[in-house]
């Protein structure tokens, strides 16, 4: 089992990095290859806080895109969707998972809402929605809905 630095990920990201390339091709090779590979919860978290933190990554991550990244890093999820509520004067965030069959939600949705706290200082709500119920979307702008 391989697990991937913060580096790997961070320069994989830059697109002005000298390691760009580099980093980008071991994330494909590793991706679609047969061998196991992972992205350790803590390294998931540093990367999350160095792209989307101003006077480290210039311009920085939108939060809609880290919470993209930190949603795709967990593979037992299949699908989501973000749904921003106002609740008195904040918003709240809802993030409706599916998850793959085996697969235990509770682990899921410790995982979603720590990442989530520690990388993006925020709070979301985690609920799991049944197999096949959410709408697949090509563009990842629609899997976020104000309600």
């Amino acid at each position: 089992m391989r697990a991937l630095d913060t580096n790997v990920l961070v320069h994989a990201e830059i697109l002005t990095s000298p390691f760009h390339s580099v980093a980008r091709d071991l994330l494909y090779h590793l991706a679609n290859g047969h061998a196991p590979w992972a992205i350790p919860w803590p390294y998931a978290y540093e990367f999350l806080r160095v792209v989307t933190h101003p006077r480290v990554y210039h311009p920085p991550m939108s939060k809609t895109a880290a919470i993209d990244d930190l949603v795709r890093a967990i593979p037992e999820i299949v699908e989501y969707e973000v749904e921003i509520r106002r609740l008195e004067q904040m918003d709240d965030l809802l993030l409706k998972l599916e998850i793959e069959a085996g697969a235990v939600f509770a682990d899921v949705e410790r995982a979603v809402a720590a990442g989530a706290r520690s990388a993006l200082n925020i709070r979301v709500d985690v609920v799991e929605a049944l197999r096949g119920s959410l709408p697949r979307y090509e563009l990842k702008a629609r899997r976020y809905k104000r309600v």
